[in-house]
């Protein structure tokens, strides 16, 4: 069976992206062949309402998504949203034998830590980027529950919810175009959370969602140094899973994406460039428009409501 999670192929679609610390909203277009930006929004989640990817007040986060959305005048009605946290699990692993959803449920049983009938369980073949592959994700079934009905209460049911990486790696693919041979590593930096994405093309070789700070935000200094000590023992296993080729370069998303002083220490750290990724590279908007200037202040923090929405126009 299809998992719930790919492209919807629709005409625009909004990417809602449930933050710790901050909602974002992103609605694209399509117009005359290409995707264009029509709205993007971000505000304040409240404090204490979503915490380790679980909402604990989820009818705070409903009314603080209806009144981001009311405020720029967002009415779109098809809706994706996402899920994170290391209970999510998204990597790429090749079949030796038998059937593809036997090899993925068996790989997804290994992986999480709780019962395979509780989780929803989704694949999709990438011989393109990595030969005789399969991309595979699992998120437990609760949280896809909580963004579904957190997102009704604002008036929003999404008609997708898909894993924050899936929804990076649209983005990505769309507008860097990378082939098989490109091996990058995409962090995805919160207030609290790390997600790291070794990527192989637009393929997530394998990912790993670590904690910054579980019971409060982390900022400035010292989130550099957690993020550089928090990545140091995944390091093995992202770079493993993209060979034979090397990491070419470490693409920065997320609200800490903003910090010089980490992009200089990770670049001294692993010897390869460093930049931001750029969620609106090939999406048209007007630079002097209200959802074009909320573009360019956020930037990489809506990498993922970005693919949401890319992900719901069936661009994936």
């Amino acid at each position: 069976m299809a998992p719930s999670w790919w492209p919807l192929s629709k005409q625009t679609c909004l990417g809602l992206d449930l933050g710790s610390s901050a909602l974002k909203a992103v609605e694209l277009e399509r117009e005359d062949g290409r995707v264009v930006l029509r709205a993007a929004a971000s505000a304040a989640t409240p404090a204490g309402a979503l915490t380790e990817g679980a909402l604990t007040d989820g009818l705070a986060v409903a009314e603080g998504i209806k009144a981001m959305l009311d405020q720029r005048k967002i009415r779109a009605r098809n809706v994706a949203a996402a899920v994170g946290g290391d209970r999510v699990v998204c990597r790429t692993d090749m079949p030796r034998t038998g059937e593809i959803e036997a090899f993925v449920r068996a790989k997804a049983a290994s992986a999480v830590q709780y019962a395979l009938d509780a989780a929803c369980v989704g694949w999709q073949p990438v011989e393109s980027m990595i030969e005789g592959s399969v991309m595979w994700t699992a998120a437990p079934v609760e949280q896809v529950d909580w963004v579904r009905a957190t997102a009704a209460l604002a008036g929003r049911a999404p008609n997708l919810v898909t894993p924050q990486a899936c929804a990076i790696a649209n983005i990505y693919g769309h507008g860097y175009e990378p082939s098989g041979r490109n091996a990058v590593l995409i962090l995805h930096i919160g207030a609290r959370r790390m997600l790291a994405m070794a990527m192989r093309g637009w393929a997530v070789a394998y990912s790993c969602d670590i904690a910054l700070g579980r019971q409060r935000s982390i900022e400035g200094a010292e989130l550099d140094r957690r993020v550089l000590d928090t990545l140091e023992p995944h390091l093995d296993p992202l770079t493993a899973s993209v060979r034979p080729y090397e990491l070419e370069l470490v693409l920065l998303s997320g609200g800490g994406a903003a910090s010089e002083s980490l992009s200089k220490a990770l670049q001294e750290r692993s010897g390869v460039d460093v930049d931001r990724l750029d969620p609106f590279r090939k999406i048209g908007y007007s630079p002097e428009s209200e959802a074009g200037r909320t573009a360019q202040q956020y930037g990489p923090a809506m990498a993922v409501a970005a693919g949401l929405a890319l992900t719901g126009l069936g661009e994936a």
